[in-house]
């Protein structure tokens, strides 16, 4: 099998990449760039241009070949190996690369550097690969300005919890004036497979201020939120035009909901490998995100993997935790008594002596043998 070639940069630095620098990009814009890629010596083996990777996922590409007799043939099953789109003798490969600047953030961006590798593979015997390198770089310059967030994150934010967060946006355009540029009614938007919602967890406002407008998201999650995380985008329509068509400002929000009780890791009594004829202790935090009751937990009852009660062997407290009101430590002491290999159980963790729906946290410890 032939091995890579000078051009696919993997003998020592090999060759320095094929650059092109797009400049400062307005948000919004979709530039291209047309790169000639050198071709590496395969012996008249014919090459397939089988994929380009690149460090960013807002470059998209498509693979061009240019005939001896000049006309251009576009590759149209990119990264499928098909001999029959190898190259022939005299033909020039071009990579067309395509900024969708939409897909980053709508804030100025300094310049950054994308460097990528475009794979070519022989059709022959052995099907050697051979990498090109490709680097180019960009900077952005967006309409708007946008503080303190270009994103939304929520963080963890507990189910009962609602949380409201700012953004004061100001036009960033060569135009002076409030009339340089307007905003329309956002709209949120959540995709969940192949459904595109507008989600009820999240309410939207926006007004007119002196220099700009500023806008309100108040997250709440609904009661049929799943635990765990969430995406959003905020849309809003904007009287720009980019390109020749309506720029729209896009805000994406982020978060994970937790439940309105948590166990701190561990989230279980792990006593390990101890001795069973001495005391020892273990604990961990509880808290309620919910500030409409009281923050105070009580222990029900101790019992056995059995659901015996195991108040014999063990005894558990809820204590204060400084400086976090919302939560309590919970300790559970092993009284060094047991005739056994193993202990299991669970410590019932409600909100008084009677709630229905207690915490079960679990335990467990193993003889230490001594050897």
């Amino acid at each position: 099998m032939a091995g890579p070639s000078a051009a696919s940069g993997r003998t020592g630095q090999g060759p320095a990449p094929i650059l092109h620098d797009f400049g400062t990009i307005r948000h919004g814009t979709r530039p291209s760039h047309e790169f000639e890629i050198p071709l590496p010596d395969t012996d008249g083996v014919g090459l397939v241009p089988l994929a380009f990777q690149a460090t960013c996922t807002c470059a998209s590409h498509r693979f061009l070949v240019r005939g001896t007799d000049g006309v251009v043939r576009e590759i149209e099953q990119d990264g499928v190996m098909l001999d029959s789109q190898a190259l022939a003798p005299g033909e020039a490969l071009l990579l067309r690369v395509t900024i969708d600047s939409s897909r980053k953030e709508a804030v100025d961006a300094a310049t950054q550097i994308v460097n990528g590798n475009v794979v070519l593979q022989e059709a022959a015997a052995g099907h050697a690969r051979h990498f090109v390198r490709v680097q180019f770089r960009f900077a952005i310059d967006a309409p708007f300005d946008l503080k303190p967030f270009s994103h939304l994150d929520y963080g963890d934010i507990a189910r009962p919890v609602g949380l409201t967060l700012p953004i004061v946006i100001h036009p960033d355009l060569p135009e002076s004036g409030d009339d340089a540029a307007t905003l329309g009614e956002p709209q949120v938007v959540e995709q969940i497979g192949d459904l595109v919602r507008s989600p009820p967890d999240l309410a939207v406002t926006l007004q007119r201020e002196a220099d700009g407008w500023l806008l309100n998201a108040a997250f709440k999650a609904a009661n049929d939120r799943p635990i765990g995380p969430f995406v959003f985008a905020i849309l809003i329509p904007t009287s720009l035009q980019v390109d020749g068509d309506p720029y729209e400002l896009r805000i994406p929000v982020s978060g994970r909901v937790v439940p309105s009780v948590q166990l701190s890791p561990p989230e279980a009594f792990s006593f390990g490998s101890i001795p069973f004829d001495a005391p020892r202790e273990q604990s961990l935090i509880v808290t309620d995100h919910d500030s409409s009751r009281a923050a105070d937990f009580v222990v029900q009852a101790i019992v056995d993997h059995e659901g015996n009660d195991a108040a014999e062997h063990f005894e558990a407290s809820v204590l204060p935790v400084a400086q976090q009101p919302r939560s309590r430590r919970v300790v559970l002491r092993y009284l060094g008594k047991l005739d056994a290999s193993t202990f299991r159980g669970q410590v019932l963790v409600g909100k008084t002596n009677d709630d229905p729906e207690p915490l079960h946290i679990d335990f467990v410890g193993f003889r230490r043998r001594d050897i």
